[in-house]
């Protein structure tokens, strides 16, 4: 899962596509597809994903946030990716005269 800001970092690594940075948007990219049938989704940001493992799974699963942390992901649990009602400000130079 990625926004726009991410787009060009583990998203374009994985295949994903670069997105314009003002997209109002969310980018799922199939990490290691194993099919071509596998491509890059793109949600509005409004939209609520909602990640499960079948009931029929065989072993739990591992996800990853940032390639940084690292949870066992368990049939009972889920994950729900959707849009912050926060903004992360970012530092905008002023240009010296």
């Amino acid at each position: 899962m990625s926004t726009p800001t991410g787009s060009t970092a583990y998203n374009l690594s994985c295949g994903g596509p670069i997105a314009h940075p003002m997209s109002d948007i969310i980018i799922l990219t199939p990490i290691c597809a194993h099919s071509l049938a596998f491509r890059p989704v793109i949600f509005p940001a409004n939209a609520k994903i909602t990640i499960r493992l079948p009931t029929e799974a065989r072993s739990s699963a591992m996800i990853s946030f940032d390639g940084q942390l690292k949870f066992k992901m368990e049939k009972s649990e889920q994950v729900v990716i959707q849009q912050s009602a926060y903004c992360v400000p970012f530092v905008h130079w002023k240009e010296k005269n």
